[in-house]
Order: structure tokens, then C-alpha cells, then sequence
């Protein structure tokens, strides 16, 4: 079985006074993805020793596995591939991934510059997913009056699906970023069904827009995933388990992956205190 973990579960496990024993036992008959996310969001973190702990862990549990490419980058080469009709694709980091690789094998190398470049990146990205939200708020509660509101993300999904004319300029114009060629409705729900990872991805947009957007209270951001949260969405294709330590990202993740289609059965997504129940017989510490 292939485990993916959200970087909330990998500061668990490294806490965890059954640490040894958790990993022992995961890696016995499992494989663990570790993700490019992953790294990036562990070497902002400021205590060096910390730091260091976090990415021999993750050096650890990947075994020698490159990690998962960040999702944008991994839909776009899949994108390219069906595009190209390629015959494989790869899903892990390359050569433009050597600062990711460089981190997790010689983490006490990296400073506090590479630190703070994580960190820029990191903020930049979520900076500009608040205020796309706050932007569109007011336009969005126009749109959708009170007699029409979805009334959860579940809701809003199924009312997009319905109507695959709303988004059908959003897909196109990310999808001719890619390929540089746009999509008309019948293209996207093809290529939607080839390549599951972009469903998942634009219903982690389509959270994003209802938890910031169009929910009437508990709208901010400390109170809702952000863009890093949402787009483990795409690694639902790619593994059997997606652990975190995060209730609002696990909240999210089990809508969104109703539209998970072709991993057969679908992807668990677990809080950590789940995943440990299945190798420790002894409770989780309080």
C-alpha cells in the first residue's frame, strides 16, 4: 500500500513517542510518497534542529523514492503526456527539483536563506489565494441569492457539475496555460475522465471558493484550508492512504474525493490518531 502525508501528520509521527516503532511497522509492507510539498513546508520551519529531525524522518520513510512532484507541476506533466500521447510520465521530481532533493539528504546544509526563500514562496502562494477569495466574495454572494445557495462545498461541487458551462472558461484557460491550446465542454469532460487529477483539483478550487467566498460565517482564512491543503486533492490518485493532522483539511479532502476515479477503491484520507490505530495497540498520547 502507498501512504501519502500531509506535512501536519509528519510533525505527529516525528513527535511521537512510538515513533520507531510506527515506522518499523509502515514500512514493512508499505511504501511512503513523500512530496516536494512535503520539504518546502518543512524547511520553513525556524528551529534547526527541528528542521533536521523533520527531513531524516521524511529521508527515512521515502527510502530512496524521489519525492512526488508539487501538484501543479505533476498535473501539468501528466497534461502534456495525454497531450503528446506519451507512453509513462513521470510523477516524481527531476532535475528542477534538486533544491527539494538537496533538502532532504543534506538538511543541515540548509540555512536560514533557504529558509526564508521557502518561506516567500509559501506566503506568496497563499497570499494571493486569500485575496482571490476576498475579491470575489462580494460578486459571488450577488450570484448566488439566498434561494439558490449551496448550503455545503458537496453542494456546490454537484451544482458545478451540473452546469459544466460556469467553469468551462476556468479549465480552458488553465488547461491552454499547459498545452496552449483551449478546451471546449465536451474536450474537459474528457480529458476530466482521463485524468482524474483535474477534477480534484478544481474541486479543491471550488472549496476554496465556498469555505472563503460563499459561506456566510466562519469565511476567513485561519477558519478554512488554504491552496497547500487543497491540492493534496491530486495525490488522492496516486495512493492508498493520505494521512493528516489537520481537521479542516480532512473535512475537505473526504468531499472532494467522491470525484477520485481511478484508483480502485478510492484512497482512504485518515487523521493521524486513525493511521496510528493501525500500527500501535497503545493509545495516542494527550
Amino acid at each position: 500500500m502507498d501512504y501519502c502525508f500531509d506535512t501536519s501528520a509528519i510533525n505527529r509521527l516525528n513527535d511521537d513517542p512510538d515513533q520507531r516503532a510506527i515506522v518499523t511497522g509502515l514500512l514493512a509492507a508499505n511504501r511512503v510518497l513523500i512530496t516536494a510539498i512535503n520539504i518546502i513546508e518543512t524547511v520553513v520551519t525556524e528551529d534547526p534542529v527541528r528542521r533536521i529531525s523533520l527531513l531524516r524522518l521524511q529521508q527515512q520513510l521515502a527510502k530512496g523514492y524521489r519525492p512526488l512532484r508539487i501538484p501543479p507541476e505533476l498535473l501539468k506533466e501528466l497534461t502534456l503526456a495525454r497531450a503528446g500521447d506519451l507512453p509513462s510520465v513521470t510523477l516524481t521530481i527531476d532535475e528542477t527539483g534538486a533544491g527539494v532533493w538537496w533538502a532532504l539528504h543534506e538538511p543541515e546544509t540548509f540555512g536560514e536563506e533557504e529558509r526564508q526563500e521557502g518561506h516567500a514562496w509559501k506566503k506568496k502562494l497563499e497570499d494571493a489565494f486569500t485575496e482571490a477569495n476576498r475579491l470575489a466574495r462580494p460578486e459571488i454572494q450577488k450570484l448566488f441569492g439566498v434561494s439558490n445557495r449551496p448550503r455545503s462545498t458537496g453542494k456546490l461541487i454537484q451544482m458545478l457539475c451540473k452546469n459544466p458551462q460556469s467553469f468551462i472558461s476556468t479549465a480552458s484557460s488553465s488547461y491552454e496555460s499547459i498545452t496552449n491550446k483551449p478546451l471546449s465542454v465536451e474536450e474537459m469532460r474528457d480529458l476530466f475522465v482521463k485524468l482524474p487529477e483535474w477534477p480534484l483539483y478544481f474541486a479543491g478550487w471550488a472549496q476554496g471558493m465556498y469555505a472563503r467566498a460563499l459561506q456566510e460565517r466562519n469565511y476567513s482564512p485561519k477558519n478554512n484550508p488554504g491552496t497547500i491543503d487543497l491540492w493534496f486533492a491530486i495525490y488522492l490518485e496516486h495512493c492508498d492512504f493520505l494521512v493528516t493532522n489537520d481537521i479542516g483539511q480532512y473535512k475537505a479532502l473526504r468531499v472532494i474525493n467522491v470525484l477520485s476515479k481511478r484508483r480502485k477503491p478510492r484512497a482512504q484520507i485518515l487523521m493521524y490518531d486513525q493511521f496510528r490505530k493501525r500500527l500501535v495497540l497503545s493509545p495516542a498520547p494527550n
